[in-house]
């Protein structure tokens, strides 16, 4: 795993105020001149602050991604149930068809703005039916 950064933080004399109190903003590490982020124009009071909100920044792109990602598997985990369980009744053939149509239904829920947590709550409710 690549420990480097791809940024630092700098000094930033021109978003100080009239209290001559240091700011700091992160820019690139091969070019300084692109600021990645200066506390939408106000500068950091620290480094350390500025470290810690970038480095927030950064990662926060990918938490929301792994919640979603949770709710698929648990989803698709759902469905399968859902689907052995419709092919026991004999409404369709194999699992495979099942899933296929409930994929369909899925699709249009989601279109229709319902969240995947409220889907999965659907098919627990549809499983033990």
């Amino acid at each position: 795993m690549n420990n480097k950064q791809d940024y630092v933080v700098i000094r930033a004399p021109e978003l100080e105020t009239d209290d001559y109190r240091p700011r700091y903003k992160v820019v690139r590490t091969d070019n300084e001149s692109e600021v990645l982020d200066n506390a939408q124009g106000w500068g950091y009071k620290s480094r350390e602050a500025a470290h810690k909100a970038y480095n927030f920044k950064k990662n926060k792109k990918s938490l929301p991604s792994k919640k979603r990602k949770r709710q698929r598997d648990k989803r698709k985990s759902l469905e399968y149930k859902l689907a052995k369980k419709l092919v026991e009744e004999g409404k369709y053939a194999t699992v495979k068809e099942a899933e296929a149509a409930i994929d369909d239904g899925i699709v249009d829920e989601l279109k229709d703005g319902k969240t995947q947590a409220q889907i999965n709550q659907q098919l627990r409710k549809l499983i033990t039916e």
